[in-house]
């Protein structure tokens, strides 16, 4: 969904978390590493300890119900 990716986009850009709901459920809030809207997907940052940047999450951008660009910098 194109307004997902120019969310998306613009807090990668500026390094802030975002809020994504998607439709299993599940709620991620974290920093954006990436976003391939030709393939319709999006990788978040998904750290499982302290200072971890290198885990990530892949979500498909049809996946996402709701999605909130914070002031949280990342």
């Amino acid at each position: 969904m194109r307004a997902w990716s120019d969310d998306l986009r613009f807090a990668q850009q500026t390094s802030v978390c975002v809020e994504v709901h998607l439709l299993n459920g599940q709620r991620h809030f974290t920093g954006v590493e990436s976003v391939d809207e030709e393939n319709g997907l999006v990788s978040l940052y998904q750290p499982q300890d302290m200072g971890d940047k290198s885990t990530r999450i892949r979500i498909r951008l049809d996946d996402i119900t709701s999605l909130t660009v914070t002031d949280v910098r990342w």
